[in-house]
């Protein structure tokens, strides 16, 4: 930052916030973490179901926002009759086999019919079924995979740059994380909380 009268400059730190920027994704991983940690503990069954596509040779902004609506008619669906709230996390993988967009959901629900979530989802990607997996989440261990960037920084360095720029410009403009139900509800509550911790920390300690 730089003064045009005086000429004086100095550095501050710099944040883009871009999806899929390595540092930011970090950043931003670390706060949603906080916020799906706060709210799954105020539910007892939490169950983290991942849905998948078929592989595909070309990632548009069509394909994501497809995948996208796919998410949304799948939580009307009656096989998601019962799920009370949640939220969802897409990632984007590709290891040489085309490009792979799975989604992983963090479900308050206390059984899920499976046959029918594969049948279900399957008729949505235009598919006979679909392979999907859902985990009971009671030990927490579904943060690591819910709280995942949009695209590893490890994986996206290792890819072309024709692959790189066909990704940004398909997830440029995309929502990649939603939340619904109960989590919506609560996100704005939850936030203050986090917020008020994070002051707290800051508070000068009282001198006797």
């Amino acid at each position: 930052m730089t003064c045009k009268n005086c000429g004086q400059w100095q550095t501050l730190p710099y944040r883009c916030n871009i999806k899929w920027c390595p540092r930011c994704a970090q950043r931003l991983a670390r706060k949603r973490k906080n916020l799906i940690q706060l709210w799954a503990e105020k539910i007892t069954q939490p169950k983290h179901l991942v849905l998948t596509h078929r592989n595909f040779p070309v990632l548009t902004r069509k394909k994501i926002r497809e995948h996208t609506r796919h998410l949304a008619k799948m939580r009307r669906a009656k096989c998601f009759a019962k799920v009370k709230g949640g939220c969802c996390s897409t990632e984007i993988t590709n290891e040489g086999r085309g490009w792979h967009v799975h989604a992983h959901l963090l479900l308050d629900v206390r059984w899920l019919e499976m046959a029918e979530v594969s049948k279900k989802w399957g008729k949505l990607c235009g598919q006979e079924f679909a392979i999907v997996k859902v985990m009971d989440v009671r030990e927490k261990s579904y943060l690591q995979e819910i709280c995942k960037y949009v695209v590893e920084g490890s994986e996206l360095a290792k890819w072309p740059a024709e692959h790189i720029n066909e990704f940004v410009q398909a997830v440029r403009g995309c929502r990649m994380f939603t939340s619904f139900g109960t989590m919506a509800k609560l996100a704005p509550a939850i936030r203050a909380e986090l917020t008020r911790n994070r002051s707290c920390v800051f508070l000068p300690r009282a001198i006797d």
